[in-house]
């Protein structure tokens, strides 16, 4: 038989019985899906990428325009920063992209955004997928901790002037603004558990504390540079001649011819006597003589002739011999617990002494009773005359924030401020004689009462509403110099964690950590006046924080930096964050290095306000909500 010869396969068919092509068919198969699963891998990739870029764009926005909006109102400028933020963080045509729009709003001080952007495919455009459109949302909001902020004042004389002739408030009512809007600014971050509280403290020559202190703090027996009388030894006699007591007594008439003889009787009655003592237990004898008349009188001489009728007109005449006293100028202790008062909550509770050192009686040498009214400013703890800062004398109590008196101890303690008990021993406050430290100085002579302006009681700290807030700044009255010092030292006893309040200061009720933070605000340089009275005393005479002689007002300048500096370094290592504000005045070196970084010059009212807004942002922390 012939060879039968077999079909030829095609290649499909030879494909299929052949191991190596069906490798190939599956291979070549896959490469489609797979090109399209890297495909959407990379563009996912890029979508991911674009859309935490966009997201972090957005972010900074809302953040960049939310802190510059500050307190105020949203403003095309904030919208501008937010926007410029945005594009400095994702620029036009970044990955690619097209139509990158943000868009940013405000409600209720919080800060919303949007941000769109156009993806275009790389892989999948060639699977029939179209660009994409990646849309994010953000939004930012100030949110503050529990947080104490103790504003320290400058509540000075200057403060009732404007900082520039052109200004429209004076520089007071400008701070009474400022301070409102940082409230308000604050209030408006504050979360439903959130505690804040707001303390005061207005200064100038002194401060007004002494009735938040402990009746314990206070000392019962202080002294003062006053004076007292001194009996001479002699009397003086004053009489006053006759005066008017009762009756009638007609105007001299004219009369004519003869003078007819007078009527006229006259009685005096036996000099009562009456024995009375002074303040000291000496006698004052008062004889008083009377005498009554009645009757006509006549009177003629020459051509003169004129008569008078008395009808029981009746006169007196006293003669009052009182010790004589004089003067004599010295440190002079007085009880002064009668001011601690009896308030049932242990606080002081103040009043009035009174003491026999007013002017002269009229026409005697007898001391007049003088009302001595404490209205609340303090002397300081006991201090020293420091020369190193860096080691402080022992007993330098004054320059302790936290000092807690000791009731056996006078030297911890607070004396209650009385300027109406304090002499200058010198004539006037501005000149005449020059000052007589010698003690006791025995004279005649009336010397000055130095003036110890005390501005408005200080707040401790606590919760307060907006229209206490109000009617409390609107108490704030300028008078006095400028003690730097002074204001600081009770401005960080009123916030220390520790001290005197250390137990209201040192937890919140929320158990949460406290944000402290002093507000220093001054319209000028340290401007102190050796002529008036401070919380040291009459310096020319006291001289508790410095040596020699009389102090200079440029002596006192110093001391009063040097302790501010001290102060400050005191105060931060406490944790506590310090602000420095200069208003109207030059920001100086001893401010500012108070409060690096956080020290400002505000040069007219509107200045002021962006700068309290401006800390009030800062204290706040801005956070993202979403």
């Amino acid at each position: 038989m012939a060879r039968m010869t077999a079909p030829k396969k095609g290649f499909l068919g030879r494909l299929r019985e052949s191991e190596g092509g069906n490798v190939l068919v599956l291979t070549a198969a896959s490469i489609v899906p797979l090109i399209a699963m890297i495909g959407g891998a990379v563009d996912m990739s890029r979508i991911y990428l674009i859309k935490t870029r966009l997201q972090q764009a957005c972010d900074a926005g809302a953040l960049a325009g939310r802190r510059e909006m500050a307190n105020s109102s949203w403003t095309s400028a904030n919208d501008a920063t937010a926007k410029n933020f945005f594009a400095t963080n994702y620029p036009s045509g970044s990955y690619g992209t097209s139509g990158a729009t943000p868009s940013f709003s405000e409600s209720n001080q919080v800060v919303s955004g949007t941000a769109t952007v156009t993806v275009p495919m790389s892989m999948m455009k060639f699977f029939g997928f179209g660009a994409k459109t990646i849309t994010v949302n953000c939004v930012a909001e100030m949110k503050i901790p529990n947080t104490d902020v103790m504003f320290v004042l400058d509540t000075t004389g200057s403060m009732a002037s404007k900082a520039n002739y052109s200004d429209t408030q004076t520089k007071i009512e400008a701070l009474r603004s400022a301070v409102t809007s940082f409230y308000n600014s604050l209030e408006s971050t504050k979360g439903p558990n959130t505690r804040i509280r707001y303390g005061f403290v207005p200064y100038s020559v002194n401060v007004n504390v002494g009735f938040l202190l402990n009746r314990d703090w206070m000392v019962d027996t202080a002294t003062y540079q006053s004076r007292e009388p001194i009996y001479t030894g002699a009397y003086y006699d004053y009489v006053t001649g006759w005066t008017f007591v009762s009756g009638q007594k007609s105007s001299p008439k004219n009369v004519s011819g003869s003078c007819p003889a007078s009527t006229l009787t006259v009685t005096t009655d036996r000099p009562i006597v009456v024995n009375a003592t002074d303040y000291d237990g000496k006698t004052i004898t008062i004889t008083t003589t009377t005498r009554t008349s009645d009757g006509i009188a006549y009177i003629c001489s020459g051509s003169n002739k004129t008569k008078t009728t008395y009808t029981q007109y009746v006169e007196k005449m006293t003669d009052t011999s009182s010790p004589r006293y004089t003067w004599r100028y010295r440190p002079i202790p007085y009880t002064v617990s009668d001011l601690k008062g009896t308030d049932p909550n242990g606080l002081m509770g103040g009043g009035s002494l009174v003491v026999p050192n007013g002017d002269w009686q009229p026409n005697s040498y007898l001391p007049s009773a003088r009302t001595v009214d404490w209205d609340g400013c303090i002397e300081e703890a006991r201090t020293n005359a420091v020369s190193n800062y860096s080691a402080l004398p022992s007993g330098t109590n004054d320059l302790n924030i936290d000092l807690v008196p000791s009731v056996a101890d006078d030297d911890t303690r607070w004396k209650p401020a009385l300027p109406d008990l304090v002499f200058g021993r010198r004539n006037t406050s501005s000149g005449g004689s020059s000052w007589n430290a010698t003690a006791p100085y025995d004279t005649d002579s009336s010397y000055y009462t130095p003036s110890g302006p005390c501005p408005t009681t200080a707040r401790k700290l606590d919760t307060i509403n907006s229209t206490d807030l109000a009617d409390y700044l609107n108490s704030l009255n300028p008078t006095g110099n400028t003690y730097h010092d002074i204001g600081m030292l009770w401005g960080a006893r009123l916030i220390s964690p520790d001290g005197i309040f250390g137990a209201e200061n040192k937890t919140a009720p929320n158990g949460g950590q406290i944000a402290r933070h002093v507000i220093f605000m001054t319209d000028g340089a340290t401007e102190p006046n050796n002529t008036v009275y401070t919380p040291y005393g009459l310096e020319p005479l006291d001289r508790r924080r410095t040596t020699g002689g009389v102090p200079s007002n440029s002596t006192l300048t110093t001391v009063v930096n040097d302790r501010l500096a001290y102060l400050c370094n005191a105060i931060t290592n406490k944790g506590i964050t310090i602000w420095v504000v200069a208003f109207g005045t030059t920001l100086t070196s001893n401010l500012s290095s108070c409060a690096p970084g956080r020290a400002y010059q505000a040069n007219n009212p509107a200045d002021l306000q962006k700068v309290f807004d401006n800390i009030a942002a800062r204290i706040s922390q801005l956070k993202l909500t979403q």
